[in-house]
């Protein structure tokens, strides 16, 4: 259902959005947010079972909570400032140079952005989505996610396992809309309130909300915790065959120095194969033990139903959480102690020095 009744006030976004009643002193305002209906939360599934050549699915609505706001006028970057006033010029008028501070200011803003920030009951902030920022009518799906608090690597967006953060328990939340322009945040409406309601009950019953986060909270420790583990692994990796390159070049022959390195070499991949499993078994696809990343993964499945952690799923993550302990402590003892006393012992052969080492 799409329609418009100007006549009476009335406007009718779809059949998502509630009725608002459309006066001149609501769009004379800088920016409206409408009212949400309720997000149904359940797990979502694209899977279209095998029709033969005739199958077909409709696109379905979209996972989560839509929002619907009005901007009475776009945000503008520098560039699109300069622009507007370069288009305003007479047909005979040269268009003026701004200056190369002016240009240099423009490459270097970042444009302006749309901002819907998503609230629980606590006032904490779930996530925030961005959202176009010309003028008019614009819809944005929050997909009733966290925010991702994967570690972000320099140089990189910030990402997570499964695409995003873990999924929101039902409830009662909150949105807010507002601006960033060079780098000043500005609220432009008040908070809209919304609820998060089940799909339907499963046959079990689900686990306390409380339940959901103390286990997302120990989740987020452990990927972070081996997310740290597997970096220090693959800077030693990558530091032992720096040397050994570096030895290579040196300019006297060192036997037992090459002999260590490479004895350190092979107890790192050792090490790591505890972390990433058989390198040989995965070429084939024949299964391992399960590894402290595999037992992450389970705990993060647990997130992804309605039901939560169940008894299994704790257990499994404890039993990481053990092992990369053991994992960590080994580590440690290369990152501190035998990979520093190998670098003095190539540096002193004369070698070329490692970058940033």
């Amino acid at each position: 259902l799409v329609g418009a009744s100007f006549g009476r006030g009335i406007f009718v976004l779809d059949d998502y959005t509630p009725l608002r009643e459309l006066t001149p002193e609501l769009l004379n305002q800088e920016a409206v947010l409408f009212d949400s209906r309720d997000a149904l939360w359940y797990v979502p599934n694209d899977e279209v079972g095998s029709q033969g050549s005739a199958e077909w699915a409709a696109e379905n609505p979209p996972y989560g909570a839509t929002f619907t706001y009005y901007l009475k006028e776009g945000l503008q970057s520098l560039e699109d400032q300069r622009k507007a006033e370069e288009r305003a010029l007479g047909e005979d008028e040269d268009v003026p140079f701004v200056g190369w501070d002016s240009l240099e200011a423009e490459m270097r803003e970042e444009g302006p952005t749309i901002l819907l920030t998503i609230r629980d009951e606590n006032g904490e902030v779930v996530n925030r989505i961005t959202g176009p920022s010309s003028a008019g009518f614009h819809r944005v799906n929050w997909e009733l996610d966290y925010h991702s608090e994967s570690i972000i690597e320099v140089g990189e967006e910030a990402g997570g396992f499964f695409g995003g953060g873990f999924r929101v328990t039902p409830g009662t939340y909150t949105a807010e809309l507002s601006k960033v322009v060079r780098g000043e945040h500005t609220e432009l409406s008040e908070p809209v309130t919304f609820e998060v309601t089940p799909l339907f009950d499963g046959a079990l019953e689900r686990a306390p909300t409380s339940e959901f986060a103390s286990f997302r909270e120990e989740l987020t420790q452990f990927q972070r915790d081996l997310t740290r583990a597997e970096e220090n692994m693959q800077e030693q990796i990558d530091l032992v065959n720096a040397m050994q390159t570096a030895l290579r070049r040196a300019p006297e022959e060192n036997p037992e120095l090459a002999e260590r390195l490479n004895d350190t070499r092979l107890e790192l991949l050792e090490l790591n194969e505890e972390f990433e499993g058989s390198e040989a078994k995965d070429e084939i696809g024949e299964r391992g033990p399960p590894t402290p990343s595999d037992r992450m993964f389970v705990g993060f499945r647990a997130l992804f139903t309605t039901h939560g952690p169940t008894e299994s799923h704790k257990q499994t993550v404890a039993a990481g959480q053990r092992e990369l302990a053991d994992i960590r402590e080994r580590l440690q003892e290369y990152s501190e102690n035998v990979v520093p006393e190998l670098r003095k012992a190539v540096q002193a052969t004369g070698a070329p020095p490692i970058e940033n080492f």
